[in-house]
């Protein structure tokens, strides 16, 4: 089932909730479009990618913010009608939190950017939220946490650390949250990572660790300095690391 979300006036349609609930309750793919992606919501794509262009974040928190008790009806009579069919069911809060999770990935990983650590508190505290599932992920497989790592977004690493979510996890490229904080030169969130148990060893699928995406610095003709990351993370090849005594040149903070 392809279903256009739009605004949350839009979204909130009593016949349009029917509408997806009964499709789930049939076991039913179901799929959320906007004008610049579809987001598989129950079953990835091909590849096992759930995204395929860029969530607007309009749709997301429609998705979050759609309250059933709340939509309208042109009929009250539906809306009755429609409410005592959910009662009988799944329930409304059941259906209501589905879709919180369905729309938690853009808003985690654009929280994750802005390192808005209670944000992501907010949406980790989702029922049922399970963070290593696929509809999670962004168009090229990346986690909330590689994400942060890119950004340097300490707050938010410490946030979806505690949480659970899986420092090892690879994007489409089989590159960790680390081979992000190495391209982007961030040495804190590096630190942080190895602290949670990141393995500076993992290869991503060009066969190439961490650290030698710091040794090459593909972004530098950015500006993008990586001599701190490269430093930390060849002590930690000679030295070892097993995050409780974390070799460091510079001031990065240990979880």
């Amino acid at each position: 089932m392809l279903f256009v979300v739009g605004e949350v006036k839009g979204m909130n349609r009593i016949w349009r909730t029917h509408s997806l609930q009964s499709a789930v309750r049939l076991g039913h793919p179901v799929y959320l479009a906007c004008a610049t992606c579809v987001l598989a919501a129950t079953v990835p794509f091909p590849g096992g990618n759930s995204v395929f262009g860029t969530i607007d974040s309009a749709m997301a928190e429609s998705l979050m913010k759609t309250r059933v008790g709340e939509a309208g009806a042109v009929l009250q009579e539906d809306k009755r009608a429609i409410l005592e069919w959910f009662a009988q069911g799944d329930g409304v809060s059941r259906f209501e939190h589905r879709l919180q999770r369905w729309a938690a990935g853009p808003i985690l990983r654009a929280a994750a950017a802005a390192d808005d650590d209670a944000k992501i508190s907010a949406i980790c505290r989702v029922p049922g939220l399970w963070l290593g599932c696929p509809s999670l992920r962004g168009g090229l497989g990346e986690t909330a946490l590689h994400v942060a790592a890119a950004n340097g977004a300490s707050k938010a690493l410490r946030c979806l650390l505690a949480a659970g979510m899986d420092p090892n996890a690879g994007d489409g490229f089989q590159e960790r949250p680390l081979h992000y904080a190495a391209l982007a030169g961030m040495v804190d969130a590096a630190a942080l990572l190895l602290a949670a148990r990141a393995d500076p060893l993992c290869e991503s699928q060009f066969g190439e660790t961490a650290l030698e995406v710091a040794q090459q610095s593909p972004a530098g003709f950015l500006g993008v300095d990586t001599a701190e990351v490269v430093a930390l993370l060849s002590r930690v090849a000679v030295q070892g690391c097993d995050g409780g005594d974390l070799p460091t040149t510079c001031s990065c903070v240990v979880l």
